[in-house]
């Protein structure tokens, strides 16, 4: 009966050693030096390419009896759309209380060329415990940034001067450079003097996408008057739809020389010149045939009469 007691203490006993060592385990785990983000935000808290802007990070030691020191904060950036504006991308903080929070800020940019979307900036730690130890931390903060609808034409401006009456190439290229479609494009020539003989619709378009069309341009007279010739300039305008259904307009200025046409006298003198080059190019064969004969029969008769 005493033996089967005492068999029965000593595992209680074992029982409670154990637990009491988990708990300080437990204990000691809960309390090793713990920093975290426990915030972070942008000023303005709306982002669009091209502004500069405050980002706020919040961090804590979770510790309630070890205090952190000597922590070098550092931030970088991971894409080319976002710019650290400061000097250093690195912060210093010489101690920090236990449960104790503090707020780092650094200025940036988002590039005009960002497109909407969000982008990673990260957020790296490295301190010291009380104890000494030596710890990091790491976490990737998202900014999300938001484009304007930013489409841009280029004209080909090669061609100055045109006659009246004459047909010539316009190339213009489209290129949407936001992360959105744009739909129903469409260019408009608004050139007095011009006219477009070709369909200028381009349609939907993607992001990051471009287009080309070669309009053909029919060049008449100034004015609606068939005696107006000259410098004329006017605009090629562009109009689309955005994913909200907002109508866009774009445009760029378009100047020429429109000259007076050809005579029509002169097209005919040209086309009379033309018709005779057969004509002419025969006789000179024939000449040629002929002189040949003479110079033979010439010489034959000589050989006779010798």
């Amino acid at each position: 009966m005493i033996h089967s007691i005492s068999k029965k203490m000593i595992l209680v006993m074992v029982l409670m050693l154990f637990f009491i060592s988990q708990v300080g385990v437990t204990e000691a785990n809960a309390d090793s030096p713990n920093l975290i983000v426990s915030f972070f935000g942008t000023e303005p808290s709306e982002i669009k390419a091209g502004d500069s802007f405050l980002l706020k990070v919040k961090i804590q030691n979770t510790s309630k009896k070890q205090y952190l020191k000597n922590m070098v904060c550092r931030i970088d950036t991971d894409s080319d759309n976002l710019r650290l504006l400061e000097d250093s991308n690195m912060s210093y903080i010489e101690r920090m209380e236990k449960g104790a929070e503090k707020e780092l800020s650094f200025r940036l940019r988002a590039e005009k060329t960002a497109c909407h979307g969000s982008y990673p900036v990260t957020a790296s730690f490295s301190y010291e415990s009380s104890d000494g130890s030596m710890l990091t931390m790491t976490d990737v903060l998202m900014i999300y940034v938001t484009s304007d609808h930013r489409v841009e034409f280029k004209v080909d401006t090669g061609t100055e001067k045109v006659n009246s009456g004459n047909v010539y190439d316009l190339p213009i290229s489209l290129t949407n450079y936001s992360a959105d479609s744009i739909y129903n494009a469409e260019f408009s020539l608004e050139v007095d003097g011009l006219k477009s003989l070709t369909s200028l619709y381009i349609g939907n378009m993607e992001g990051g996408t471009q287009k080309n069309i070669d309009a053909q341009i029919y060049a008449t007279y100034l004015m609606g008057d068939p005696t107006q010739f000259g410098y004329t300039q006017g605009v090629i305008r562009l109009i689309y739809e955005t994913p909200e259904g907002d109508i866009e307009t774009k445009e760029e200025i378009y100047e020429i020389v429109i000259e007076r046409p050809i005579a029509p006298e002169k097209k005919e003198e040209q086309e009379k010149k033309t018709d005779l080059v057969p004509f002419i190019i025969g006789g000179a064969v024939i000449l040629a045939v002929v002189s040949s004969l003479l110079i033979y029969v010439v010489r034959r008769q000589r050989k006779i009469n010798v």
